[in-house]
Protein backbone atom coordinates (compact mmCIF):
# COMPACT_ATOMS: atom_id res chain seq x y z
CA UNK A 1 0.00 0.00 0.00
CA UNK A 2 2.47 2.32 0.90
CA UNK A 3 4.33 1.64 -2.47
CA UNK A 4 1.00 2.57 -4.72
CA UNK A 5 1.22 5.44 -2.60
CA UNK A 6 4.72 6.41 -3.56
CA UNK A 7 4.27 6.19 -7.10
CA UNK A 8 1.16 7.76 -6.71
CA UNK A 9 2.77 10.34 -5.37
CA UNK A 10 5.67 10.50 -7.09
CA UNK A 11 7.54 11.18 -3.61
CA UNK A 12 9.95 8.20 -3.58
CA UNK A 13 13.31 7.97 -5.93
CA UNK A 14 14.62 10.98 -8.02
CA UNK A 15 12.62 13.50 -9.67
CA UNK A 16 12.72 14.50 -13.05
CA UNK A 17 15.83 15.76 -14.46
CA UNK A 18 17.37 19.18 -14.27
CA UNK A 19 18.43 20.29 -17.55
CA UNK A 20 22.29 20.08 -17.82
CA UNK A 21 25.11 20.47 -20.25
CA UNK A 22 26.70 17.91 -17.84
CA UNK A 23 24.07 15.46 -17.36
CA UNK A 24 25.42 12.10 -18.87
CA UNK A 25 21.10 11.30 -19.25
CA UNK A 26 20.48 12.58 -22.52
CA UNK A 27 16.73 13.21 -21.22
CA UNK A 28 18.63 15.97 -18.72
CA UNK A 29 21.65 16.86 -21.45
CA UNK A 30 18.92 17.65 -24.40
CA UNK A 31 16.92 19.90 -22.97
CA UNK A 32 19.61 22.06 -21.94
CA UNK A 33 21.07 21.99 -25.48
CA UNK A 34 17.79 23.11 -26.82
CA UNK A 35 17.84 25.85 -23.94
CA UNK A 36 21.35 27.01 -24.78
CA UNK A 37 20.14 27.19 -28.35
CA UNK A 38 17.75 29.65 -27.85
CA UNK A 39 20.11 31.73 -25.59
CA UNK A 40 22.41 34.77 -26.91
CA UNK A 41 25.64 33.61 -25.66
CA UNK A 42 27.45 30.28 -24.69
CA UNK A 43 30.80 30.59 -21.95
CA UNK A 44 33.76 28.61 -23.27
CA UNK A 45 32.59 25.74 -20.63
CA UNK A 46 29.08 25.31 -22.46
CA UNK A 47 30.85 25.01 -25.75
CA UNK A 48 33.55 22.75 -24.20
CA UNK A 49 30.39 20.51 -23.37
CA UNK A 50 29.00 20.68 -26.60
CA UNK A 51 31.85 19.77 -28.30
CA UNK A 52 32.60 17.17 -26.25
CA UNK A 53 29.13 15.93 -26.51
CA UNK A 54 29.82 15.33 -30.55
CA UNK A 55 31.85 12.24 -29.76
CA UNK A 56 28.46 10.69 -27.77
CA UNK A 57 27.63 7.11 -28.48
CA UNK A 58 24.12 8.99 -28.90
CA UNK A 59 22.83 10.30 -31.99
CA UNK A 60 20.24 12.31 -30.51
CA UNK A 61 22.88 13.91 -28.18
CA UNK A 62 25.65 14.41 -31.29
CA UNK A 63 23.09 15.98 -33.42
CA UNK A 64 22.00 18.27 -30.79
CA UNK A 65 25.40 19.24 -30.03
CA UNK A 66 25.99 20.44 -33.27
CA UNK A 67 22.60 22.18 -33.59
CA UNK A 68 23.32 23.96 -30.94
CA UNK A 69 26.77 24.59 -31.91
CA UNK A 70 25.84 25.89 -35.07
CA UNK A 71 23.45 28.14 -33.42
CA UNK A 72 25.75 29.72 -31.03
CA UNK A 73 28.75 30.33 -33.32
CA UNK A 74 27.23 30.30 -36.70
CA UNK A 75 30.03 27.42 -37.62
CA UNK A 76 29.94 23.44 -37.92
CA UNK A 77 33.82 22.36 -39.36
CA UNK A 78 31.77 20.16 -41.30
CA UNK A 79 30.91 17.98 -38.81
CA UNK A 80 27.54 15.54 -39.61
CA UNK A 81 26.40 13.68 -37.13
CA UNK A 82 25.37 10.43 -38.50
CA UNK A 83 28.89 10.45 -40.47
CA UNK A 84 30.92 7.44 -39.39
CA UNK A 85 33.36 7.99 -35.97
CA UNK A 86 36.51 8.43 -37.68
CA UNK A 87 35.47 11.21 -39.57
CA UNK A 88 33.31 12.78 -36.49
CA UNK A 89 36.45 12.43 -34.60
CA UNK A 90 38.47 14.31 -37.29
CA UNK A 91 35.59 17.06 -37.35
CA UNK A 92 35.19 17.28 -33.02
CA UNK A 93 38.58 17.55 -33.07
CA UNK A 94 38.68 20.73 -35.15
CA UNK A 95 36.16 22.29 -32.81
CA UNK A 96 38.46 21.52 -30.06
CA UNK A 97 41.31 23.30 -31.93
CA UNK A 98 38.71 26.77 -32.44
CA UNK A 99 37.81 26.69 -28.89
CA UNK A 100 41.67 26.60 -27.79
CA UNK A 101 42.08 29.72 -29.70
CA UNK A 102 43.58 27.93 -33.43
CA UNK A 103 40.69 29.31 -34.83
CA UNK A 104 43.08 29.90 -38.00
CA UNK A 105 44.15 26.85 -38.10
CA UNK A 106 40.94 25.46 -38.71
CA UNK A 107 39.36 25.40 -42.26
CA UNK A 108 35.61 24.21 -43.53
CA UNK A 109 35.71 21.43 -45.88
CA UNK A 110 34.17 24.74 -48.39
CA UNK A 111 37.55 26.66 -47.68
CA UNK A 112 40.05 24.22 -48.15
CA UNK A 113 41.89 24.72 -51.76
Amino acid sequence: MAWAACLALSACGPGPLKPSLNESDPAGKIPAMVQLGQGEAASPEQLRELIEALDSEDPAVRLYAIETLHRVTRRDFGYRYYAPPDERRERAARWRLWLEGGVEQVQTPEARP
